[in-house]
């Protein structure tokens, strides 16, 4: 077995996209046992190091401006442009560097020093993480947004639970109370969108429409969370009946997904169901897919009802089926939408976003289901994939400088941890935006390797 392992691991350095599936089968059948999955970039130094150094960099730009995206093209290519506090993505970048955070106190046999003092390293980035974190409590009170999970959960939820933070609870708290006050229970949903508009539609009467997406899966985590908390039912009971709603009028039977829905809430009649980001209002948008894995697996393991787990392992089996169809090389980096076509021979864009956060909700159902399922292995090939074509070839390092924690070099030729992210290819869409890098998809990067950590598995 230690040769077999050796063998994996010098076929993943010389490039190889699949880990050994022996290694994997292994730890699926034993949750505890530590494996090499043949993917060093999930602990390596230069991921540190490059998730540090643009939080060191960007730090003139709070407490309103936070990374995005980065392009490939145009004058700022390859660093990140930067959207206001209030965007949607706000919440990941903190929540990256308080990924780091936790594996400087919890797992620190992986986290690279480079022989640095562990307490300075603990000290520094806790400054760190609660400087890019402060400036997002002022968000919580926000009621114009379905959102407010991916804003304030990545990074707040650690600062309470690795720093007894207690404002960071409140705030999360607070939050919750702001989405909740989006529930409609004539529709028995939260409101997603207040108003729509693309190239072909524009919705913007709240009265007769109520715009529910796939994502709103993933901001039910702030609900659950909040409730337990504080032993609040009714947040619980928000967030349950949300998820009903989304698995009748999104889950297809075949357990793809539509992106949105529109319902009229005079008369709880469905109006549309369709796309906003995706390739066709029939087709299967991959970042969607994904969110529905995250947020059915989320959802199931706060209220263990199965018709919840049916649907996390139906939208992750068909995940899974459309990887395996694919005929194109590395078909486990998934395309932006499934159904997009090759044009003249050549591929659509694929999506680093979607697969990160997949390979994520993958492994938390691999946890739920005690380590007997398919879901293990699936993950870590597309974590393999997405890094043989997407992670650049831009190493960095940590070292100390007048006391001082830097990052050499201390300039990046690609600010974020993945290439290849498509946010938006849709047709109709005002603004088109793919090859990227995106926050989002190194955050969930992150939080598969954590997630590894926290079961054992490394």
């Amino acid at each position: 077995m230690k040769l077999r392992i050796l063998l994996v691991s010098l076929l993943s350095t010389l490039g190889y996209a699949f880990p050994s599936s022996t290694a994997v089968d292994k730890a699926s059948r034993s949750p505890g046992k530590s494996v090499d999955l043949g993917i060093p970039q999930l602990f390596s130094e230069d991921t540190t190091a490059k998730v540090w150094r643009v939080a060191l960099n960007l730090l003139n730009d709070l407490p309103d401006k936070y990374p995005e995206k980065v392009p490939d093209t145009g004058a700022n290519a390859g660093h990140y442009a930067l959207e206001d506090v209030s965007y949607w993505t706000s919440g990941f970048f903190p929540g990256s560097v308080y990924d780091l955070l936790e594996r400087a106190v919890r797992f620190p046999s992986h986290f690279p020093a480079n022989n640095i003092d562990r307490q300075e390293i603990h000290d520094q980035l806790l400054d760190l993480a609660g400087k890019w974190a402060d400036p997002l409590h002022k968000q919580a009170l926000r009621t114009d947004t379905h959102d407010l999970g991916f804003v304030i959960m990545p990074a707040l939820r650690k600062d309470w639970e690795l720093n007894g933070n207690q404002k960071s609870l409140d705030t999360i708290v607070t939050a919750a109370h702001s989405l909740a006050t989006r529930f409609d229970p004539r529709v028995n949903a939260i409101r997603s969108w207040d108003s729509f508009e693309n190239k072909i539609m524009n919705i913007t009467d709240k009265e007769t429409n109520f715009l529910i997406i796939v994502d709103s899966m993933c901001n039910m985590d702030l609900l659950f969370y909040a409730g337990h908390q504080t032993s609040n039912q009714t947040l619980i009971d928000i967030a349950t009946t949300h998820s009903h709603t989304v698995l009748r009028d999104i889950v297809r039977e075949n357990y793809s997904t539509f992106h949105c829905c529109n319902i009229n809430p005079q008369t709880n009649e469905l109006k549309w169901k369709g796309t906003a980001q995706g390739y066709k209002d029939w087709s299967t948008w991959a970042r969607g897919q994904a969110w529905a894995i995250l947020g059915f697996t989320q959802t199931y393991s706060w209220t263990k009802d199965p018709v919840f787990l049916d649907a996390a392992k139906g939208v992750s089996d068909y995940y899974i089926k459309r990887l395996n169809e694919a005929k194109h090389s590395h078909p486990y980096f998934p395309l932006w939408d499934f159904d997009a076509p090759t044009v003249d021979g050549q591929l659509p864009p694929r999506d680093t976003s979607s697969a990160t956060a997949a390979a994520t909700g993958l492994l938390k159902l691999h946890q739920i289901l005690k380590g007997d399922s398919p879901y293990l292995k699936a993950a870590v090939k597309i974590i393999s994939q997405t890094i043989d074509l997407s992670y650049p070839g831009d190493p960095a390092s940590l070292s100390m400088s007048d006391g001082k924690i830097t990052v050499t070099p201390p300039e990046a030729k690609w600010d974020a941890l993945f290439m290849n992210a498509t946010e938006n290819n849709n047709e109709f869409a005002m603004t088109m935006s793919n090859n990227t890098g995106i926050v989002y998809a190194d955050y969930y990067f992150l939080e598969f390797g954590n997630a590894l950590l926290e079961m054992g598995f490394v």
